[in-house]
This record gives structure tokens, C-alpha cells and sequence, in this order.
């Protein structure tokens, strides 16, 4: 498909990493971490190369360091779901990384 073409461009070209050093860069901004969020989601998404290279940027822990850091919006904690399901789906080692970086509570 198209879409998963432009993913794999945008992650070619650093895209995942500079999602990721935004939300480092921008821990209080609740709109930065939120369009971040969705930017992984998306990227994450039906490309399963993508999911590890996520995983490998610290893009996990930064999206839970978002949802920590924004627990009273919606719009992150929502966009932070979609984002660890998408790293997650069809992918045992992405679920295991987002287990140890505490992204599941026991």
C-alpha cells in the first residue's frame, strides 16, 4: 500500500527518531506529546519494521513518559494507547519491550 511506502520513507530519512527527540525535547507540552503519539502510532503501523526501529529509538519509554506526564489528558493517554498497540500488534519481541519498560502493570 501507498501509506505503508511513506512510512518506511519517513523512517529511512530519521523520522522516528526526531518524533522521539520532540517528545524529549517538549515533556510538558500536552499538544507535542500528543501529535507525537499519533506520529508512532501511525508509523508503527502495518510496518513491522518500523515497530523495532520504535523500540530501538526509545520510542516506548517515550511514550510512556508521556502518559505519566500527562495523566489527566485524554488526548495523550489516547494517542499513547493507540501508539504502544500499534508497536505491539503481531510483534512478541515489541510486546516484550513495552512490558519491561513497564508499560504493563502487574
Amino acid at each position: 500500500e501507498h501509506s505503508d511506502f511513506n512510512k518506511i520513507k519517513i523512517a529511512a530519512a530519521g523520522g522516528i527518531e526526531c518524533v522521539v527527540v520532540a517528545m524529549r525535547g517538549h515533556t510538558g507540552s500536552e499538544e507535542v506529546q500528543k501529535q507525537a503519539c499519533e506520529a508512532l502510532s501511525h508509523i508503527a503501523s502495518r510496518v513491522a519494521n518500523n515497530k523495532i526501529k520504535i523500540v530501538e529509538a526509545g520510542g516506548v519509554e517515550s511514550v510512556l513518559a508521556a502518559m505519566r506526564g500527562h495523566e489527566s489528558s485524554a488526548g495523550v493517554q489516547e494517542h499513547a494507547c493507540f501508539s504502544l498497540e500499534s508497536i505491539a500488534t503481531d510483534n512478541d519481541e515489541c510486546r516484550r519491550q513495552i512490558a519491561e519498560a513497564g508499560g504493563i502493570e502487574r
